[in-house]
């Protein structure tokens, strides 16, 4: 990759990165590999959408731009489950199966995931859906589990959330970010 930045496509298109210009400081050399295995977090709100991509640059150097970063999901893997829930993590590289959201604008047309990261690593298309029985017949559902896999509301436990609780200031503060 040259200062001038450009796009670079790997395995069949399923990951793509547009690097703006100046990103490194003079040329790099992007490595990117994957792995159809992939460590989840335990439980069984987690579901795997693509394989897991680590992207770094031989020298170790840092971006300094964020890059933009597109990947493929499956849709024949969805089985009714609402395409905007997924998301785009990157795994902790500390802690192994441990993964981090770090954002996506869904494009269900052309089954992809994207948005600008500024970091290198190990970045999938993830599911993370926990079931709240409360919420199982509300009138909220719908948009409260994509809130809630987005992560950005949480439950009051395991499986409950509480839809006709009075919202905290905290609570509203994170939806305006």
């Amino acid at each position: 990759m040259t200062e001038q930045g450009g796009k670079i496509e790997a395995f069949d298109g399923k990951i793509m990165l547009l690097l703006p210009p100046h990103a490194f400081t003079g040329n790099a050399q992007l490595h990117i590999s994957d792995s159809e295995k992939i460590v989840l977090p335990s439980g069984n709100e987690w579901k795997a959408f693509s394989a897991a991509y680590t992207v770094k640059e031989q020298s170790g150097q840092q971006l300094k731009l964020p890059m933009h970063l597109s990947l493929t999901y499956d849709p024949k893997q969805l089985a009714g489950v609402n395409h905007l829930k997924l998301g785009i993590y990157r795994e902790d590289p500390q802690q192994p199966g441990q993964w981090k959201y770090v954002g996506g604008k869904v494009n269900a047309m052309g089954a992809l995931i994207e948005t600008n990261v500024i970091e290198h690593g190990t970045y999938a298309v993830l599911l993370y859906d926990p079931i709240f029985i409360d919420l199982i017949n509300h009138w909220s559902r719908k948009n409260v589990e994509v809130l809630i896999s987005r992560h950005i509301v949480n439950g009051v436990g395991k499986q409950h959330f509480l839809p006709e609780r009075t919202i905290t200031r905290a609570e509203i503060s994170k939806l305006l970010v």
